[in-house]
């Protein structure tokens, strides 16, 4: 990891490539279309069914900062399947599966699975985990920078072919949550209490 870089009255904003929390992207595309297409399947059997889906996602982005242009477009076709299994007694699962291709990084899966256990009839126990990948879009999610006098660097390696020369932000996703119900004078109440924990596998930094 490259430490930030100052000057004297203007210091530099450096951002690494080694991340903050997965989100949604803010838009600063010039345009975009997806298209999905879904199949759901129905066996006889109530307590299970299953979905899969095809996706295709494209969107443009062309992005000028001081000198510098950074451009981009991304493909992202896709395909997604999820199996919910009510088989066991009080006991609910969701597992999915996801595999695309983007075409600057390639192929990637995201899997996850979600369980519920009933305890009893007013409290159940909830566990997950799952992987997140995404593509980092630097200036429109800190945007805040340009409102200062700092110069901007972006340390990426500019030689390949990847956003602002950086790799895609990756990390697992892990929480367990319990939820009792109660009545108190005659009214309904719930409490609730949960951990979750994210394992970053790599991560954009900004250094302010």
């Amino acid at each position: 990891m490259l430490a930030p870089e100052y000057q004297t009255r203007k210091p530099q904003i450096t951002t690494h490539s080694s991340v903050t929390h997965l989100e949604k992207s803010r838009a600063e595309s010039v345009g975009s279309a997806a298209v999905s297409i879904s199949i759901k399947t129905c066996p006889r059997m109530r307590t299970s069914h299953g979905d899969a889906a095809i996706t295709m996602y494209s969107r443009p982005y062309s992005e000028k900062v001081n000198t510098l242009a950074y451009s981009r477009e991304e493909i992202v076709p896709g395909v997604f399947a999820e199996y919910t299994l009510k088989a066991i007694q009080n006991l609910t699962v969701v597992a999915g599966l996801r595999g695309d291709y983007n075409n600057i990084y390639g192929a990637f899966a995201t899997p996850r699975i979600h369980a519920k256990y009933d305890l009893t009839e007013n409290s159940s126990l909830r566990a997950s985990v799952g992987r997140g990948q995404r593509t980092a879009n630097v200036f429109a999610e800190n945007s805040g920078i340009f409102a200062t006098s700092r110069n901007i660097i972006v340390n990426g390696n500019v030689s390949t072919n990847s956003a602002y020369g950086l790799n895609p932000e990756i990390a697992w996703n892990y929480g367990v949550n319990l939820t009792t119900g109660f009545k108190l004078f005659n009214n309904e109440g719930t409490f609730t209490t949960d951990y979750y924990y994210t394992d970053f596998q790599n991560q954009i930094i900004v250094d302010w």
